[in-house]
């Protein structure tokens, strides 16, 4: 990776200052009438990118994964101790624990599929980068109806209340870390 000249960091950095003395302005007034757009440099680039905040993808994907397993470890437990008073076949755990991979692993392949070469090359115009997303979350929903559909295959004895509650934890606990992190955030400034 380049680094960035001085004359450009002091650049960006008296940009930035001029932008922090009054945030009620908006940017184009703190533009002079005269100026014509121009596209960034590599380096006002990169430090631009530096800037912007990482993506948070893969956290989340592990903290669903997290609250899958440990929701199905949990009704596990419960079932194993005759809470559910019924015969402790597990059935309940495995049903949760699908559930929630119907939800977790599609996303990870979306994932993986959106940092991948096809995806790269279909970014090169805003039209093909809306394109590689809508082809991938087609992928991502196509493949979680399948796992869905074909759960009482899969899962014998499938109890259809914990194979959904475990979509929803998994569908769900995104909006809980996201909640949590944009707090720590503003806690930390």
């Amino acid at each position: 990776m380049q680094t960035t000249s001085k004359p450009v960091q002091a650049g960006l950095a008296e940009a930035r200052r001029s932008r922090s003395a009054d945030p009620s302005r908006f940017d184009d007034e703190l533009d002079d009438a005269g100026d014509e757009w121009q596209p960034l440099s590599p380096e006002e680039a990169a430090v631009w990118r530096a800037r912007q905040p990482k993506a948070v993808v893969w956290r989340l994907l592990g903290w669903q994964s997290f609250a899958v397993i440990a929701g199905a470890v949990l009704i596990w437990v419960l079932d194993a101790l005759g809470l559910f008073k019924r015969v402790s076949d597990f059935n309940l755990a495995a049903s949760f624990a699908y559930g929630g991979g119907a939800v977790v692993v599609p996303a990870v392949l979306m994932a993986v599929g959106l940092q991948g070469r096809f995806t790269r090359r279909l970014s090169t115009t805003p039209t093909g980068a809306l394109l590689g997303f809508a082809i991938w979350e087609g992928f991502k929903v196509l493949a979680s109806v399948i796992l869905l559909f074909t759960a009482p295959h899969f899962v014998v004895g499938l109890s259809w209340f914990a194979l959904l509650a475990g979509l929803l934890v998994a569908l769900k606990v995104h909006w809980l870390v996201l909640g949590l992190s944009q707090w720590r955030a503003r806690r930390s400034v």
